[in-house]
């Protein structure tokens, strides 16, 4: 009997190197639970003759049956340039299930590994496909312990583990000679730690896979789940002149290193112009031009307001002009703080300049924590709920009191 294990790295098209596979987007069936991975939760990937089993945010265990092929396997990762390794368990935020897999996502600030654990129905064997964006170049290292043993009586075998350079494959065998299975991924290197006599004799299998700088990406997420969500909420076909407020929003073109203002035309398009935030999400092209985030050059718009004839401007404002910067501390730190002395100094300088005759009125948040300065704080959208009520409350006590 022979059984089979599959790790394939999913990278851009023009990046994939040979034996990867071009990144491609699972279709909609509507058959999809997503959530945030919550420790210690059991979850597990069947097919009619092989299964994973495991706990989220713990190691796996891979089985074809009546074997355990491997346990304790596991993930985790290093960017160029980063002396620490990261673990994927320390960093699995989400995990989607569909009726033939199981994806779990590892989020970082300088990358997003998506990795989904497919057991094909009637086949002796697994894959798991890790679909990698990353702004630097990064290292994926996987574990695990080879086992090769039946579900019982499983202490009466001995397996024997070989790496074939060549094939990029693990061979795992046992004396009897009935059994044998193949783990291997495309364009990985062994790593292992020999056993030598002074060692444990149960050391883990490593190996590692290197994402080089043509398969990094400029962007960590992709905008799909954003597009659909606006023309799910807008509607697909919605334009400036179908709402029933005047309604403008201001991009970044990189091109004319420019603030531009979409005011007519389709709507849709001019949104995710305008959310297109520099390395989390790609520029947004227009007519040729490419568009991001219109924060880079206008992040709180008082003087367009009055170039339009306001007269009572109402800032509702989702960043943090209302809290004190500081130093930074950490490299990540460095962008942000800068980008916050660019725009409050915009800021600041439009609302001593606003004419006589206009009032503008900066709405509170309700105040914060410091984790929601982090640069990561987008992500937990547990939050979100009570960071929009706290601003709610404290908006609707200031207009009370007006």
């Amino acid at each position: 009997m022979a059984a089979v294990l599959a790790l394939v790295p999913a990278l851009s098209r023009a990046a994939a190197p040979p034996g990867s596979v071009p990144r491609f987007d699972f279709p909609k069936s509507g058959l999809e639970l997503t959530r945030h991975t919550e420790s210690g939760k059991f979850f597990d990937v069947v097919g009619r003759r092989s299964a994973v089993f495991g706990y989220e945010n713990r190691a796996l265990e891979a089985w074809v049956y009546p074997l355990k092929l491997v346990d304790d396997f596991k993930l985790s990762f290093q960017l160029a340039g980063y002396p620490l390794e990261i673990e994927g368990a320390q960093i699995a935020t989400g995990i989607s299930v569909r009726p033939e897999s199981t994806t779990f996502t590892y989020s970082h600030a300088g990358f997003t590994v998506r990795q989904t654990i497919f057991a094909p129905m009637d086949e002796p064997g697994l894959v798991m496909l890790l679909d990698v964006q990353s702004v630097l170049p990064l290292t994926v290292i996987g574990s695990f312990r080879p086992r090769l043993k039946l579900m019982w009586p499983a202490g009466l075998m001995t397996n024997n583990v070989g790496w074939d350079e060549k094939e990029q494959v693990y061979s795992l065998t046992e004396e009897s000679k009935r059994f044998a299975a193949v783990i291997g991924t495309p364009g990985a290197r062994d790593v292992s730690l020999m056993p030598y006599q002074e060692e444990p004799r149960d050391v883990p299998v490593r190996f590692v896979v290197d994402v080089g700088p043509d398969a990094a990406r400029t962007h960590l997420h992709s905008p799909a789940p954003l597009l659909r969500m606006l023309n799910r909420t807008l509607g697909e076909d919605t334009t400036f002149a179908d709402l029933p407020v005047r309604f403008q929003c201001c991009a970044a073109s990189i091109e004319r290193a420019a603030e531009h203002w979409f005011t007519d035309g389709p709507l849709v398009p001019a949104v995710l112009a305008s959310s297109a935030v520099p390395g989390l999400l790609p520029p947004v092209t227009l007519d040729g031009e490419h568009f991001i985030d219109g924060g880079v050059v206008n992040s709180i718009p008082v003087g367009r307001a009055v170039e339009q004839g306001a007269r009572t401007i109402y800032v509702l404002q989702v960043g943090r002009v209302d809290r004190p910067l500081r130093p930074p501390k950490r490299h990540l730190d460095v962008a942000q703080v800068t980008f916050e002395i660019a725009r409050r100094h915009r800021f600041a300088r439009e609302m001593a300049d606003l004419p006589d005759g206009v009032t503008a009125h900066v709405l509170p948040t309700g105040g914060g924590s410091p984790r929601d300065d982090s640069p990561l704080a987008y992500r937990n959208l547990s939050a979100a709920s009570t960071r929009i009520e706290r601003a709610y409350r404290a908006s609707a006590a200031y207009l009370d009191d007006l």
